[in-house]
């Protein structure tokens, strides 16, 4: 696989560095409840799991053939540099960081494996992300598919970021939804990116079926 493709999770994470920042604290929301053992044995995997504790929007692209959900106090920013789509919610402390989340879709060729994808993906980004470090990946599911997810800290100018992605293929689409907050606020917000990311469905684009379609008409008779 060339190292120009697989750029996604750059993508994903250089947007991070410029929706994290100083904002507004958040309303104060009631603690979401404990989760069981099997959740946290979920999470430590990297399994992204819904949470009626937070309710969720639904954005959906069918032009792109997928949808998400955000929380209802959080900014959709469609097409935001390069994402296809990019959500910032309010800081929970004053001069806090933005919780953020977006989805980075890129064409792959023919051929490309999940494995092979991801392995070029964390290449790049240690390689362009500034104090890139790794804190956990490994196999995971998202959508109903096999996915990867990546655990990492990095920084944003001054600021210290910690993000969790999923990386999933699909047709000849990857998918990678990126989900950041600083380090002393993940603890708390993963529930919100698991909720997120637990949303996430993907499907052939709307433009790719039409054809298809128009195939499996029958010929008009003459």
């Amino acid at each position: 696989m060339r190292q120009w493709r697989c750029l996604a999770a750059v993508g994903g994470m250089a947007v991070v560095l410029g929706l994290t920042g100083c904002g507004q604290p958040a309303a104060p929301t009631k603690a979401a409840p404990a989760t069981d053992a099997a959740a946290d044995a979920a999470a430590s995997k990297g399994q992204p799991a819904a949470n009626p504790a937070v309710p969720l929007k639904q954005f959906a692209n069918p032009d792109r053939g997928f949808s998400i959900g955000y929380p209802l106090r959080w900014q959709p920013l469609e097409n935001y540099f390069g994402t296809a789509i990019a959500f910032v919610g309010p800081a929970a402390t004053t001069g806090g960081t933005m919780p953020t989340a977006n989805v980075v879709l890129e064409t792959i060729p023919a051929g490309t494996t999940l494995a092979g994808y991801f392995d070029a993906s964390r290449r790049n980004l240690s390689g362009a992300i500034q104090l890139y470090k790794e804190a956990s990946a490994g196999d995971t599911t998202l959508a109903g598919q096999e996915a990867k997810y990546l655990l990492t800290t990095y920084r944003s100018g001054n600021r210290p970021v910690q993000a969790i992605a999923w990386f999933l293929l699909s047709g000849d689409q990857a998918a990678v939804i990126t989900c950041a907050t600083s380090p002393q606020e993940f603890v708390k917000a993963r529930p919100t990116f698991e909720a997120i990311a637990s949303s996430f469905t993907i499907s052939a684009p709307a433009a790719a079926a039409k054809p298809a379609d128009a195939a499996a008409q029958p010929a008009a008779e003459g």
